[in-house]
């Protein structure tokens, strides 16, 4: 096929490609006016409940969270996600009790493309936190320390045990730090592991560059 007749046949099937309309709009949820992600003019948790759990409508956005650190280190991970535009598992909606990712989760597999943005599948995190890895996943895992960490604590902690109180003393010292490490070498691998992901039937959703980031946009942690 020449060049330009091959250029024409990518115009005709993107232009047979479904698009979706994202936006960001306020709801009112147990008496609070709150931003919320409308897909094709529903908010996104009524959208996920005509196919699955009607309590999903009365989960709150994930992109709520602060980018920050003021609140908790989740809304930093999230918005990491989002303003970096990682192909990922996203956490899209949350519990509205804690607004953390120790309740309902869900995510949304995101990929990022030219000009459309897409949710491929959309999914409940099934499978209950190993609370015992998560703890061990922060300073303690040796294996994720960087040069810095090594020069600064090889001989502070490294040989310490498992159950030694010095581990303790240093989370209670620097816990935004080692939060931070929990969610990336514990939730983020977690959350991207298919197999705790229980797939709801939803079809996949593609969205325009422009409205995604005018949605994501509305949001406080973006930038």
């Amino acid at each position: 096929m020449a060049p330009c007749a091959a250029g024409q046949e990518k115009k005709r099937d993107y232009a047979r490609v479904t698009m979706n309309r994202i936006q960001a709009k306020q709801i009112l949820s147990f008496k609070r006016s709150i931003a919320s992600i409308f897909i094709d003019e529903c908010p996104l948790g009524e959208y996920l409940s005509k196919n699955g759990d009607s309590s999903y409508e009365d989960l709150w956005c994930a992109w709520l969270l602060p980018g920050d650190g003021q609140d908790g280190q989740d809304g930093q991970y999230i918005w990491t996600l989002l303003n970096e535009k990682r192909n990922c598992n996203l956490p899209v909606l949350l519990c509205p009790d804690d607004m953390d990712f120790w309740c309902t989760i869900i995510v949304a597999q995101v990929r990022f493309y030219e000009d459309t943005v897409v949710w491929e599948r959309i999914g409940l995190v099934k499978e209950a936190i190993d609370v015992k890895q998560w703890r061990e996943s922060g300073i303690q895992n040796i294996e994720k320390w960087s040069k810095s960490d090594r020069e600064m604590y090889g001989d502070i902690l490294q040989g310490a045990g498992a159950d030694d109180k010095i581990w303790e003393k240093w989370w209670s010292e620097h816990w935004a730090d080692e939060e931070t490490r929990r969610l990336w070498n514990y939730f983020h691998v977690y959350f991207n592991n298919d197999e705790n992901i229980q797939w709801l039937d939803c079809e996949r959703l593609v969205f325009r560059t422009n409205d995604y980031d005018t949605c994501v946009s509305a949001f406080p942690g973006s930038y």
